[in-house]
């Protein structure tokens, strides 16, 4: 047990502690720092709506933070917070830039600390801005990730959301196929959402997918489908753009004048609306119809606004559909050369700007005008074009097939890794607390022992002061017994043999004796009782119970009632006792401030020669009352100054023969002490020795004179 004699209830805490601090394997970091987190979701939040103030909060963010110094996550949130603002301020280039990194460093990760809606956006704005560069095929791949996470939130609008996305690019790509069972599915969402809105906007991409595979019975029946629900919901630009569509699927039908009919309801909605933007393409269309129907005046005028249009707004699809147009009322009025440099314009914008299903529909035209000529080996040469573009369109299709295919199968490689890694971490923390549990019974045990052996200890050293204590309370007792024992032995003496005195001067009558005796007595009792006093006050005082209730006294008051208690042994003596009181006052306790005052009057009466003075003085300050007691005696030597300052102080006889006590100086020194104050000694310049007592005056003075002493 002896290991333990340097050990105390801190060491054992720390032991403690020390043993739960110990690492623990598997234990990963997810740290993120919360307010950058909260910003960057601000910024994402209304960089749609505050795009300006969104952009130049960003920018200061990048002035605060480093990109390299962020963990994983942290940087996967950056990357997508800087594509969101950039793209809210169509500043694309960065955008772009952004999402490559943030797609780069998502297909990296297994298991990123994100909720599966983040990620599910992440992969939208991906695609978005893909979409944006013209990198069709990518952007299907970001929209089929984010609609793979989707499905997995239970979240039923994102993954309408993410289904949508993905429709649109099945549009653009012409895999009208599958858009179409893609549109089935969307529309079922869109009702399980109970979202007319939805439901409108998905009857339309249905239509689509079914006019782009040219069943367009069914396409005009989902496009009556969502015309009605739009009238229902008022929404009067929506069924503007269902009209022109509708009038799109009549054209490819070769049903004209529908075709037509459907244009010019769409136009007048829209110029109620004063929406006369999105008039570009429904000219167009309108125009190619009516060349079918032989009113080249009426075509050539839709024909001449749309492309208007199309210039004043650089919409370059509209543009080369007007180019197209253009060139088939060239083809229709015979003139094909004209058409034919028209064409080759035409071509040569879809080239610049990727338009694979619009190019093909040139290529079209274009095959048509060489029929015309009779030029049947060109006609040959453009179809072969048209043949390589549509096995590239649907290599590109099955490439996204295979590529969709990937995604799944990737996506399915990181949910199994992430749940063989989550079989380990679960695993991994049973492990960790099984070890946890050991090593905090370990603590506890070793707790436990510190804790009780600290107490054992803690109680010997109670023990051993106590002992201390008593043995010190012994010691004092013998002392001071052998101190009663001496001290009362000579005034007993002097009393022995008094009666036997009395008795023989009665006889003989001699009275001067008998009253000289009766003095003697009366100064013995006095001395007796004196002694006893202190004896009793400072027996009380070393076992810590003397009573002390300070007040403020009169020192003149109390110093003239102990004069009159040894007036008469002054008189014995023929010592004058002269006070000098400036009447102030003290703040003590009453009979401490007494025992004071009685003992070095005392003193100073037994070493006063006969026929002597005895000198009381008070003097006081604003802090401080200070009582000096002043006799004519013989002084006091350095050696017996020196024995003064010990615990007891050595007896003296007085100048009449008086014997000492040799426990007074030591009582007032104790008694000033306990109230604030102190005492000092000092020899006279003639002869005598003078006491004096400083005590404080106020209670504010006396919890000063406490913090210095302490």
């Amino acid at each position: 047990m002896m290991i333990f004699s340097y050990i105390d209830k801190r060491l054992a805490l720390s032991c403690l502690l020390l043993i739960l601090s110990l690492p623990v394997q598997g234990t990963s970091r997810v740290n993120l720092n919360d307010e950058l987190r909260q910003s960057l979701k601000q910024l994402r939040t209304t960089s749609d709506s505050l795009p300006a103030a969104a952009l130049e909060r960003w920018q200061a963010l990048e002035g605060e933070y480093n990109f390299e110094e962020l963990d994983e996550t942290e940087q996967l949130l950056w990357l997508w917070t800087k594509a969101s603002v950039n793209q809210a301020n169509f500043i694309i280039g960065p955008a772009v830039l952004a999402a490559e990194k943030l797609d780069s460093l998502m297909n990296k990760s297994i298991d990123i600390q994100l909720s599966r809606e983040d990620k599910t956006n992440m992969h939208l704005t991906i695609g978005d801005l893909q979409a944006m560069a013209f990198d069709i095929p990518q952007a299907y791949l970001s929209y089929e990730q984010a609609r793979e996470e989707s499905r997995k939130t239970q979240d039923s609008l994102l993954w309408w959301i993410t289904s949508d996305r993905k429709v649109q690019m099945l549009n653009t790509l012409g895999d009208y196929d599958r858009m179409s069972d893609q549109s089935l599915e969307l529309i079922q969402l869109a009702e399980a959402l109970k979202d007319n809105d939805k439901i409108a906007h998905s009857y339309h991409f249905m239509a689509n997918a079914l006019r782009g595979i040219s069943d367009f019975d069914r396409a005009e029946r989902y496009y009556q489908k969502e015309i009605a629900l739009l009238e229902t919901m008022k929404d009067d630009l929506a069924m503007a753009f269902a009209h022109s569509n509708l009038a799109g699927s009549y054209s490819l039908a070769k049903e004209h004048k529908k075709s037509v009919e459907h244009s010019e309801i769409s136009l007048s909605i829209l110029k109620e609306l004063g929406q006369e933007f999105y008039e570009t393409g429904i000219w167009i269309s309108m125009g190619r119809s009516l060349i079918y129907l032989g009113e080249t005046d009426k075509a050539q005028q839709a024909l001449n606004k749309g492309n208007q249009m199309a210039q004043d707004q650089q919409f370059q699809e509209a543009i080369v559909q007007g180019m197209l147009g253009n060139s088939e009322l060239l083809i229709y009025e015979g003139k094909l050369n004209q058409a034919e440099e028209l064409l080759q314009l035409a071509l040569d914008i879809t080239y610049e700007f990727p338009m694979p299903q619009t190019r093909n529909s040139g290529l079209e035209v274009l095959i048509n005008l060489y029929k015309q000529r009779r030029s049947f080996e060109r006609a040959f040469e453009i179809q072969a074009i048209k043949a390589t573009l549509e096995d590239s369109l649907i290599d590109v299709r099955k490439q996204l097939e295979l590529a969709e295919m990937e995604v799944k199968y990737e996506t399915q490689k990181k949910e199994r890794a992430l749940e063989k890694n989550i079989n380990e971490l679960v695993l991994q923390k049973e492990a960790n607390r099984r070890l946890l549990t050991g090593l905090l019974a370990v603590a506890l045990f070793v707790f436990v022992l510190i804790l009780f052996y600290t107490k054992i200890r803690k109680a010997r050293n109670q023990l051993r002061s106590q002992n201390e204590s008593l043995d010190m309370l012994n010691a004092t007792k013998d002392k001071f017994f052998s101190i009663i024992a001496h001290d009362l032995r000579s005034p007993m003496i002097g009393l022995q043999g008094v009666g036997q005195k009395l008795e023989y001067f009665i006889k003989r009558n001699r009275q001067e004796k008998l009253l000289e005796i009766g003095g003697q007595i009366d100064q013995s009792i006095d001395q007796l009782n004196h002694l006893l006093n202190n004896l009793l006050n400072w027996a009380v005082s070393q076992t810590d119970g003397i009573p002390n209730h300070p007040e403020v006294l009169s020192t003149y008051d109390l110093i003239q009632e102990n004069i009159r208690l040894y007036q008469s042994l002054a008189e014995s003596k023929d010592i004058e006792v002269i006070c000098e009181s400036d009447h102030g006052a003290v703040y003590a306790d009453r009979n401490a401030f007494a025992t004071i005052v009685r003992n070095l009057l005392s003193n100073a009466i037994k070493f006063t020669r006969q026929g002597g003075k005895v000198n009381i003085r008070t003097e006081s300050t604003d802090n401080s009352c200070t009582v000096s007691v002043s006799d004519q005696g013989p002084g006091i030597d350095a050696e017996q100054l020196k024995a003064m300052k010990g615990h007891f102080s050595p007896s003296k006889t007085g100048s009449g023969g008086e014997k000492g006590f040799g426990i007074g100086l030591r009582l007032c020194k104790e008694l000033a002490e306990m109230n604030g104050g102190h005492i000092s000694i000092k020899n006279l310049a003639d002869e005598g020795a003078c006491f004096s007592i400083f005590l404080p005056k106020t209670v504010d003075s006396a919890s000063m004179s406490e913090i210095k002493e302490g």
